[in-house]
């Protein structure tokens, strides 16, 4: 479920792309907020928890590229 005036996204038996380091400090990864989205880039954060953590409550951003872009940034070196 997608609510794009508030730009989260509600994720059932699903998460987003992470690392195993991650899987236990954060509580609810179905409860995911767009931090930035267009063609070639989309931003996603979690709320790390700060019990969990012992560090504080952060956002997590996890940051994806198409393929199509990442391809035309390799060929333009």
């Amino acid at each position: 479920m997608i609510d794009t005036d508030k730009k989260t996204i509600r994720m059932v038996d699903a998460t987003p792309l992470h690392g195993k380091p991650q899987d236990g400090i954060v509580v609810d990864w179905g409860d995911v907020r767009i931090m930035s989205l267009n063609e070639n880039t989309m931003q996603l954060a979690v709320l790390r928890d700060p019990v969990l953590s012992q560090e504080g409550a952060a956002m997590l951003t996890y940051n994806f590229i198409s393929k199509a872009y990442r391809e035309s940034l390799e060929s333009s070196d």
